[in-house]
Formats: structure tokens, C-alpha cells, sequence
């Protein structure tokens, strides 16, 4: 099923099976695209979401597997499935309507309802931990999208030396590999992880918070999601910084909700993992020159900002995570005091609007 024009399937395409899918007679009229992008197509219609992944034979089953783990041990925090075309590569699932997002309230002026929607943020990924730890098996859903953004930022570092950037040794690539090998492996504390956690991949509804956008979920260290909170937000456009009391209250309040310690113990490491990755998918771009604020998409910190802000908090774990990744975590550390020199004029990262 492609369009005739180019090998990847078109909006009327997978608006007709989508149609076929909810028993319906095929009409364009009744879809809407919320995005269309190299990865996937997504639309909306009364009431449903439909995705479709161009690669559904990995990112689109993934996220199909992860919506049924989801449902299968922590029924109602995420999107339920409502069909499913899998050989096209199409699913049709729950919408949770167009109630505010973490990214909403952090954005806003109300410092008492960002507080309370981040404890939502907080209890929903608290309940998805608590209810699957233990659960992994060997055939358990890997949360394999951090390997492969690890082996890009690995592979950008390698293909483009920069003289700000201290080169990347094999031992430091060894590290990088082992790192994430070992916060996505198996373990007896694992648990589902959601993945994704930008502020904006939720939605408050009356019932409290749901996750949605589980392209990257799966068994994984608790430390993953966690950093979110305490970077903030490293794999987001929305990494405006947090008070660091809330930051701590959140951190209590997720630790107590689990009952499990194993998030703090290997949250250097996630840290680290982070900041590593900040480094390789963000810094080769703004070597030359800064990608300044971008106002009308929200953006309010410019990309290197962005950069010595994880660094800056990647750092202050790299004494705690130095002993299972001593060549990555030296690199690191030389990398953040040169940019940190290279970069000094660069405004320092602001609170949330909401805290400020």
C-alpha cells in the first residue's frame, strides 16, 4: 500500500484505512493531519487518533507493542488501541481530547497549577514504574531507541571533529555503548519506561494525567524517565529549567509513589547518558554559530544554551558515575569546559515562565 508518485504511503491512503478500520465509509472530510513528517503520519477524527509509521516494520510495531504493555499492566495511563491494520502498519487509538499539557503549564503564569500539573506528570510515570517493575523477560520490549540515537551521536562525533569539541576516543565509544547497555538491559528493577517524556507528549484530562507518543518506550532503567525531571526534559524542545526545591519535591514524590531507590542510584548514569547525547545529536550545528530563540514555536532557549544546561547538570554526576564509564565521563567533563569557555557569553538557561 504506497502511493503511485513515491514508495511512502500517502494522507488519503491511510485515511481510507483508517476508515475501514472504524467500519466507516471512506470521506477525507472526517481526518485532520496533526503531522506529517519523514517518520510517520498522524491524524486525527472524532474521538480517535490514527498513526502510521513509513518504517512500521521497527518504529511502527514498536510503538504498537509498547501501547499493548501499556494496557496489558497499567490500563488507562496511555492511549487504549482501538484497531489495527499491523501489515500496513496503521493504529487506530484512543484520543484524549485537547486538554492542557506539562508543556501548557510550565509555559504559563500560574505557578501553583505548573506545580500541580507536574505532579501529575510525576504520579502518572510513578504508576506505569510501579506496576511493571519486575515484569521484564528476555523477550520483553527493549527500549532500543536509545542504542540507536547512542550509534548517531556516536557516528556524528566520529564523521565531524570540531576544535571546540575534545576528540572522541574508542575507549570513550566503548563507554558510551556499555552505558547504555547497561541502563536499558536486563535487571530485576526495570520497568517500562515511557521513553519520550517531552512535557508536551500528555494531556490532563478529568480523569488525570495520559501519556501519549510511546515511539520510544520500553523495559528500561527508571533513572531514563527520572532525569526528565532532574535535567529537565533532555530530549525536548521544552527544557526550560525547574526551581530546584520543585525539582526535589518531584523526585521524593515519584521515589515514594514506586518504593524503589534503583531510579536515584543510576540517575548519574542517565545523566551522563543524556548529557552525551546533547553533545552528539546538538553541539556539531552550533559550533559555528547559535540557533537563536525561536519565539513563535516557544523555543525560549537558543541550542547552546540548551547544551551547557545538560552539560552543566551532567557534570554534577560525573563523580558518581566516573567508576563504570571513566573514559566517557573524562571526555564529558573536558567537553563542558570547553564549550563552557568557548561559549561564554552565552545567557545561562531561565526558569519555566511559571516559576519566574
Amino acid at each position: 500500500m504506497t502511493s503511485k508518485d513515491n514508495e511512502r504511503t500517502s494522507v488519503d491512503e491511510v485515511a481510507a484505512i483508517a476508515d475501514g478500520l472504524l467500519g466507516l465509509s471512506p470521506t477525507s472530510t472526517r481526518w485532520s493531519t496533526l503531522r506529517e513528517s519523514s517518520r510517520s503520519i498522524v491524524l486525527r477524527g472524532e474521538g480517535v487518533i490514527v498513526k502510521h509509521a513509513f518504517d512500521h516494520g521497527t518504529t511502527g510495531f514498536h510503538e504498537l507493542q509498547a501501547l499493548r504493555v501499556a494496557r496489558e499492566n497499567a490500563p488507562g495511563t496511555a492511549p487504549s488501541i482501538i484497531n489495527v491494520d499491523e501489515p500496513n502498519g496503521v493504529v487506530v487509538i484512543e484520543d484524549f481530547g485537547d486538554g492542557p499539557s506539562l508543556a501548557d503549564a510550565l509555559l504559563g503564569d500560574d505557578e501553583r497549577q505548573a506545580t500541580n500539573t507536574l505532579n501529575h506528570y510525576v504520579d502518572a510515570v510513578a504508576t506505569l514504574h510501579e506496576r511493571t517493575i519486575g515484569e521484564a523477560t528476555e523477550n520483553s520490549l527493549n527500549a532500543a531507541w536509545y542504542r540507536d540515537v547512542t550509534e548517531r551521536a556516536i557516528e556524528a562525533l566520529a564523521a565531524h571533529p570540531f576544535a571546540e569539541l575534545p576528540a572522541l576516543s574508542d575507549a570513550a565509544m566503548d563507554d558510551a555503548r556499555a552505558l547504555v547497555s547497561l541502563l536499558t538491559g536486563p535487571g530485576v528493577d526495570r520497568v517500562f519506561s515511557f521513553g519520550d517524556m517531552c512535557p508536551d507528549n500528555n494531556v490532563m484530562t478529568a480523569d488525570g494525567m495520559r501519556l501519549f507518543d510511546l515511539e520510544g518506550a520500553g523495559f528500561a532503567s527508571p533513572a531514563l524517565d527520572l532525569a526528565n525531571i532532574t535535567m529537565p526534559f533532555p530530549t525536548c524542545w521544552c527544557c526550560l529549567d525547574l526551581p530546584e526545591a520543585t525539582r526535589s519535591a518531584a523526585v521524593d514524590r515519584y521515589c515514594t509513589a514506586v518504593g524503589s531507590t534503583t531510579a536515584l542510584t543510576e540517575l548519574p548514569l542517565a545523566h551522563s547518558l543524556f548529557g552525551f547525547l546533547t553533545v552528539g545529536m546538538a553541539a556539531p550545528r552550533v559550533i559555528d554559530n547559535d540557533e537563536p530563540i525561536d519565539e513563535d514555536s516557544k523555543q525560549l532557549m537558543s541550542t547552546r544554551t540548551r547544551v551547557l544546561t545538560r552539560l552543566a547538570r551532567a557534570a554534577e554526576s560525573l563523580p558518581d558515575a566516573s567508576t563504570s564509564i571513566p573514559a566517557l565521563a573524562a571526555w564529558l567533563e573536558l567537553v563542558y569546559r570547553s564549550l563552557a569557555d568557548a561559549w561564554h557569553n552565552v545567557a545561562p538557561a531561565r526558569l519555566a515562565p511559571a516559576f519566574r
